[in-house]
């Protein structure tokens, strides 16, 4: 009796980044020894290239770097414009889309076992990565708990302040708020926190209930971070002036 064995293995797909912007090209490349099949010639493989915004996509032939190298590399342009959906070696994508790359690899590492065709995958994202992709809202809304606007702020009494949060990132970003009111001396009298997670342009509202002990002027300071863990910032830093009043308003 002869015994056959079947040794292949799993494909590589890589993107020559992790984020692109409408008229860039992507680079791809798949490493994958099991498609070289002839070591005298050049061969070719295909992957399909979808976004968000076309589902559909194209594919995009990639050749081998060289004979029996089991390296296949092209390239993709990405387009925003309309009249380029479909269009051969262009992917049609906005701002803010997730670009997949698939290349089925017929012969996987477990193909002995399952002799099936295995699809693997690699993702970029169409948007700049900011290191700072939260943006705060230039003033704070100051109301009573009722939601009227408290247009003088009396000591003593219970406040809600809010302030919006938007994230300018194409991908999900969490992030936790820290929220301080600083006395007219510098010194912190309240200190609040609040976690979220916002996904590509999401905008969230966040309030805290405040109360001022005494009259005078109180910044109010908002830091935005990834985590208590790891205070990595993620927004510039907000500070405003409250002006506090007694309560014995004339």
């Amino acid at each position: 009796a002869v015994t056959i064995y079947f040794v292949s293995m799993d494909g590589v797909v890589t993107l020559d980044k992790s984020f692109y912007l409408p008229g860039q090209q992507i680079t791809i490349r798949v490493d994958d020894s099991d498609a070289a099949t002839d070591p005298t010639i050049i061969e070719s493989i295909t992957v399909r290239v979808t976004s968000t915004s076309d589902p559909t996509g194209i594919v995009v032939q990639l050749l081998e770097t060289a004979p029996d190298s089991g390296v296949f590399v092209g390239q993709v342009l990405i387009s925003n414009n309309t009249f380029d959906r479909g269009n051969p070696g262009i992917i049609f994508a906005n701002i803010g889309d997730t670009i997949t790359v698939v290349y089925t690899d017929q012969f996987p590492e477990d193909y002995a076992t399952t002799g099936r065709s295995k699809d693997i995958s690699a993702t970029a994202f169409v948007g700049e990565l900011l290191e700072k992709p939260i943006a705060i809202s230039p003033t704070l809304v100051i109301s009573t708990l009722d939601g009227t606007p408290a247009t003088t702020i009396i000591a003593g009494q219970l406040y809600l302040i809010s302030v919006s949060l938007t994230n300018n990132n194409p991908i999900p970003v969490s992030f936790t708020v820290l929220f301080l009111v600083l006395d007219p001396t510098g010194t912190p009298v309240q200190v609040q926190l609040q976690s979220t997670t916002l996904g590509p342009g999401q905008s969230v509202s966040i309030g805290f209930s405040v109360t001022f002990p005494s009259p005078g002027e109180y910044k109010v300071r908002i830091v935005v971070v990834k985590s208590i863990a790891d205070q990595t910032p993620l927004a510039d830093r907000f500070e405003q002036v409250v002006r506090v009043e007694s309560g014995e308003l004339k």
